[in-house]
């Protein structure tokens, strides 16, 4: 979720985590259902209860 902090489209949430875009494509769906994500077309970004569950 770190590589999601500003705004980005899902490719560069790929590439700043290491995690295959096939993975992030499943996890942002997961994380959009539970709040911790908001996506704005095709960027996406962590809303401030993701950022509380990093702490």
């Amino acid at each position: 979720m770190e590589a999601m902090r500003q705004p980005a489209p899902l490719n560069q949430v790929s590439a700043g985590s290491g995690v295959p875009l096939y993975r992030v494509r499943s996890v942002i769906r997961e994380l959009l259902d539970a709040g911790l994500a908001n996506a704005d077309g095709e960027l996406y970004n962590i809303t401030e209860q993701g950022i509380g569950k990093l702490k």
